[in-house]
This record gives C-alpha cells, structure tokens and sequence, in this order.
C-alpha cells in the first residue's frame, strides 16, 4: 500500500511553513523542549465541557485530579490527596473522607481547598452544562462535607456504586475563583443541584444553574485561559498550528514526583504541533522538527521499522490497547431499526483481511466493548464472519427486496419505498475512512448503497448527538479498572448530551448495567459483564471492529516510555537523553 502521496506545490508549502514555524518558534539554546505531533486542534480544555482524547492529552499536563491511575501498572496513586480515602460506614451510608496536601496552591499562591473539589462536581452534576457522560458517574454522591480543616472532605453515598471513590476522584480539579467567581455554584446545595433538570429553568436554582452554565462556557477559559493545578501553563495558541506550554517556575508539586507520574515535568516546554497530514509529520520527525508522532498508522510503523536509516535515531514504541474502535448504528433510524438490518451490515465488512492489510497485525478483532484484556471479556462470542450470501439473507429477513431492479435494496416504510441508502461518517484520511471505503465496496454486493462523508471530528459529534447520522466510525478510549458501561449502554444514557448514542435501548441488559455498579467484586459481576455483552452481540447495535496497538514514533533524544493508560505516552515523564 501507498503511504505517501505524489508530491505538490501544496505540499511543499506545508513542509516548507512547518519548518519555517520550527526555526521561529523553538529557542535552539534551550534543548529540553520537545515537540508532539497531533493531528487535530483540541476542541476545548475545559475538562468538564471537553469531549476529544487530544483534549484530554493536553488536559493531564494542565490539572491534576484528587486521585489517578499509575499509567504503567493502573495502581491508584493520591494526587492532590495525601492518601487514599479513609471509609467511613454510617448505618447504610459509606463515606470517603480525603485531605488534600496541604503544599497544594494554585498559581496565584492560595490553597486548593475542598471548596474547589466541590464547586467542580457540582459544574459537572449541573444539568445546564453539557458535561455529558461525566455528570453520570457522579450522580450517586449523596452529600458532600466539608470539615473544620477547609482542606478535608467526605463524600457520602448509600448506593454501594462499584467505582465509587474512583469516579469521585479521577476528575481534573478547577479553581473556583477563576472558573466561577461569582460563587453562584456555593449558593446552590448539593441535594438542590442534583434533583434539578432542565426543566426548571424558571425555578431560583435553575435559574442560578442556567445562568452559571453560559458563563463556564466562555470560551477564554476552554483556550487560551484554561488554567489549573499541573505542573505546565498554556504560553502560546495559534489556531490549527502550535499549542505551546511552559514549565512553571518553582511549582509546588516537583518535590512529589517520585509518588505520581502526575508530578513529573522534566521538559521545560511542550509543543504541540497541529499536523493533520501523517506523512507530513513523519518528514518532520526524521528532519528533527518533531520528537514525538504518536498514533501512528500501522503501514507507516512498519515502514518506518524496516528503514535501516531511522533505527539509530528513532525509537519504535508498541503501547498495549487503550482504545477499540468500531462503525456505531443509529438503531433509531427507520433504515436501521430492525436488528437484522444491522446483522446484515456486520457482515459486509471482512475483518481478517483488514487486520492484515490495513492494521499490519498491530490490533485484535473483538466482539465486545471491552478489552479483551480483560478478566469478564466475553471470549465465547464467535467472530462474525465475512459472507454476502448470509447479509443478503438478513436483509430479506428485515423485508429489504431489490423491487425496482436498481442494484439497491428497498421496502416499504410508513407506505412510502424507501431504499437502503446510509450515511458513514468518518474522520478524514484516517484508519476509519479506509476501513469505510472497505465497506462501502463490499456493500455494493448485498444491493446496499453507502456515501462515505468524511467530517471533521467536532462536527461528526455535533451531527451524532443530534442523531443525525446512520453510520459513523468512532473510537472509544477507556479507563484502567473495571468498566462501567452505563454512559454508553443504558438506556438513560439516550439523551442529548449523553453518550448512548446509537438509542440502543434493552431492559435486560439495563438491568444487567444496575447489577454490575453496585455489585461486589467476583465470579458473579464477570458473569453479568458477559451477559450483557452477549445481550448486546445478538442485538448489534454497533460493528465492533479492532483493539488497537498504539504506536509511537519518538527520537532517541528522548528516554521514552509507552503507557497502558490514554493517550498511550506521558510527555511530562520524557528525560531529555
């Protein structure tokens, strides 16, 4: 396969500014600077409002949560904690108390105190704000406490939620003066806050809510004036082409570095440079511009690996699985409704072959929307195979019949003929677009018709959550520990803002997602885990496709070090060689 395009003017230009932007930007004297290739402009890095892992990426250098996960063995570490959350039992109801260390301040020299904890649950528990899936996993906290020391908390809860302190504490925590100085969230308690909705926009409180939520949405605070607790400042934002952060001088966090990866910061400054293209980011890699080109495609890893040039000044970093990716289907569209329409569509797509091809055997085909690295991964479900004789069985099954004799299946729907002609959005240029454009062809075959839309990510999400698509190639990036999976398969999670984004709706497997959060570790949650994914591999409300490697290009100028943990590498842990 190709990889790189035949050269043209405009690609030229592109090199040629990217170097040029190189030389201006980057003090030659200064050589603990260190460049990271991404593909895209986060959408915002207010961690509350943001929904992209590039978002994220730059977001683990900017705030520190209360409590993380180790991203190389997935222990939780205490961040802004001093130690894990002592358990308090009171009759049925379990506290977790917490102090924060009290050498924690915040740029301007005060105390991050529990006040700041609380104002930023609440902006994420605010229904006015579009938080999405995080509101969910904060919902169970029934109380929350502050005690006579203004650095100690306790979170109450009576509902024995499986990952309960995890989910209290693994949230970037704001500052409260700077993202609500009005301290309109201080006047609204807890209890009133959680049992609004948007609804009762006219109620005081909701009008307090609403009125909060237009001013946390300003979008100096998402930019350029996002600011937290990490150990970097944002220095430098110009649009689609560098995001430029600096070391701060002096921060309180340094001396902790050997308890948290958190606290790491040894380059002085981190660039960010915005490269849609990958082949022009591999060029700026080998020339010296960048250090750093992770996400690498599997074509171009292998390449790379096999060039004899590069091995003594690039290192080739194979990362474990933190993400799957798969084609999303809307069930509630007309086209798409009936579950052996989507049966059919699972079998256009030939898997083995694009393992091979496309991912060079650097990912897993799975069945399931967990890693099959996990203990209650469900490995008795069957690999649907590729057969167009069996989707074109499904589709007569769903009353697809090709009446007109057009090459496209049709069938009546509310008395008007209807053909099966999807929509498949995916990224531009991406693994996902190739892997569309696979389907697409082989669709053909079965009499389905598929226009293959390539759209910028933060407009793809606009259009999905609107439910305005019938295809749409995603990926989804998971937490170490157990997961949850009620933001993206309960049927509550169906909502504007929610992460069910495909309808999928099912009282068992509802079930089955109450039973798993508040259950006891064990044989019997994994026996529930699996059920559901069993409920879910008969109703196909997605196309599971591949767990992929991540891959990482990183100059030997660098100690470099791959993570199990999203984005897949931990910039601020790279020493200079």
């Amino acid at each position: 396969m190709c990889i790189f395009n035949k050269p043209t003017f405009a690609y030229f230009f592109t090199i040629l500014i990217l170097f040029q932007s190189c030389r201006s930007d980057i003090k030659t004297e200064d050589h603990n600077v260190i460049s990271v290739r991404i593909s895209r402009e986060p959408d915002l890095l207010n961690p509350v409002l943001s929904e992209t892992s590039v978002s994220a990426t730059i977001q683990n250098l900017l705030f520190l949560p209360v409590m993380d996960f180790d991203p190389y063995t997935q222990e939780s570490k205490a961040v802004l904690a001093i130690s894990k959350g002592e358990v308090l039992i009171n009759g049925n109801i379990i506290g977790y108390k917490l102090k924060i260390r009290p050498e924690a301040v915040w740029d301007d020299g005060s105390s991050i105190t529990a006040r700041d904890i609380v104002f930023t649950l609440k902006a994420t528990l605010n229904p006015f704000v579009e938080s999405g899936a995080k509101r969910s996993v904060i919902e169970s906290i029934d109380s929350i406490e502050i005690t006579d020391n203004p650095q100690e908390f306790i979170f109450w809860t009576d509902d024995n939620y499986f990952l309960d302190e995890q989910s209290f504490t693994n949230n970037f925590i704001l500052q409260e003066k700077i993202y609500d100085p009005s301290a309109i969230l201080n006047n609204i308690p807890w209890s009133s806050l959680k049992s609004l909705s948007l609804k009762d926009s006219a109620s005081t409180y909701g009008r307090m809510a609403s009125q909060f939520a237009n001013e946390f949405s300003n979008p100096t605070l998402s930019r350029e004036g996002a600011s937290g607790a990490g150990p970097y400042k944002i220095d430098q934002w110009i649009t689609n082409q560098i995001l430029r952060l600096k070391r701060k001088p002096n921060w309180w966090g340094s001396k902790y570095k050997d308890s948290a990866v958190n606290f790491r910061a040894y380059p002085n400054e981190i660039i960010f440079r915005i490269i849609p293209e990958e082949s022009n980011a591999v060029i700026a890699l080998k020339d010296g511009a960048l250090d750093i080109v992770p996400e690498l495609s599997p074509a171009m890893f292998k390449n790379m690996q096999e060039d004899t040039a590069l091995v003594h000044k690039i290192s080739f970093l194979q990362g474990p699985p933190n993400r799957y990716v798969y084609f999303a289907l809307n069930n509630k569209s007309e086209l798409l409704n009936d579950v052996n329409t989507r049966k059919a569509l699972a079998h256009l797509l030939d898997l083995d072959q694009l393992k091979n091809s496309l991912f060079q055997g650097f990912a897993e085909r799975i069945n399931a929307p967990f890693q099959p690295s996990k203990t209650y991964y469900n490995k008795q479900l069957s690999d649907i195979r590729f057969d167009i004789d069996a989707a074109k069985a499904d589709l007569a099954s769903a009353g697809w019949f090709d009446t007109n004799h057009n090459g496209t299946v049709d069938k009546k729907i509310l008395n008007k003929t209807k053909e099966l002609k999807l929509r498949l959005y995916t990224t531009p240029g991406g693994l996902g677009q190739k892997v569309a454009l696979h389907m697409q062809e082989k669709a053909i075959q079965a009499g389905v018709s598929i226009e293959v839309i390539p759209k910028p990510l933060p407009i793809m999400l606009q259009d999905i959550h609107a439910h305005n698509f019938e295809i749409a190639a995603l990926a989804e990036v998971q937490y170490p520990g157990p997961d949850d999976p009620y933001s993206t398969w309960h049927s509550k999670s169906y909502t504007d803002d929610g992460q069910n984004i495909t309808g999928f709706m099912n009282h068992e497997s509802d079930s089955l997602i109450e039973l798993i959060r508040y259950s006891e570790p064990g044989k019997n949650r994994n026996q529930y885990y699996q059920s559901l994914q069993q409920i879910i591999y008969e109703n196909q409300p997605v196309i599971f496709l591949f767990a992929p490697q991540n891959l990482l290009a990183v100059s030997k100028k660098w100690k470099a070090k791959s993570a199990s943990v999203r984005p897949g590498y931990f910039v601020n842990d790279f020493e200079r060689n």
